[in-house]
């Protein structure tokens, strides 16, 4: 007799309980994308106010260049895509502390490739007040493998150059 007086408050319970899960999981549902949308600004948080860059492309290894990949393939994509923005492109001769957008390509002999944007400035370290120069504020990166790595390469490094375009547009309205 006692389980049957214990069964139904267990279950009121766990009714009440799975109204409260029910309405949690309701307003998680409902704040995923303002969620999504404040980590995609936490991401692009340090491009604010940031108006002007140079570009420095690494030089590209002797693989790289067997695999059809050349700096100044990689270069031009970038600029391509940079030239299309609101953001602004200068020489780090005309400003040597001007951020800049570091451009990575790394090719094996078999012609994968890891290809990397950064943006890298300099910041103040707040504890010393001493400037550090060359501190990623913001990067992304693909690995690529397979036949045509020379225009395989230009194509990720634009849609890496998009990715860098859009979140500057996020935190630098127009």
């Amino acid at each position: 007799a006692r389980n049957k007086r214990i069964a139904p408050a267990i279950w009121k319970r766990a009714i009440g309980n799975r109204s409260i899960v029910l309405a949690i999981a309701s307003l998680a549902t409902i704040s995923l994308p303002a969620a999504a949308q404040n980590l995609q600004n936490f991401n692009a948080y340090p491009l604010g106010g940031i108006t002007k860059f140079a570009i420095l492309v690494e030089p590209m290894s002797p693989d790289a260049a067997r695999c059809g990949i050349t700096a100044d393939q990689v270069e031009t994509s970038v600029r391509f895509i940079i030239g299309q923005s609101k953001m602004e492109l200068s020489s780090l001769n005309s400003d040597p502390l001007l951020p800049e957008i570091y451009v990575n390509v790394t090719a094996l002999s078999n012609c994968a490739a890891f290809a990397s944007l950064e943006v890298k400035t300099t910041v103040t370290i707040l504890a010393s007040k001493q400037l550090w120069t060359g501190a990623t504020i913001w990067d992304a990166g693909v690995i690529r493998t397979g036949p045509n790595a020379g225009q395989s390469v230009a194509d990720i490094v634009e849609r890496l150059a998009k990715q860098l375009v859009n979140d500057w547009n996020t935190v630098n309205p127009h």
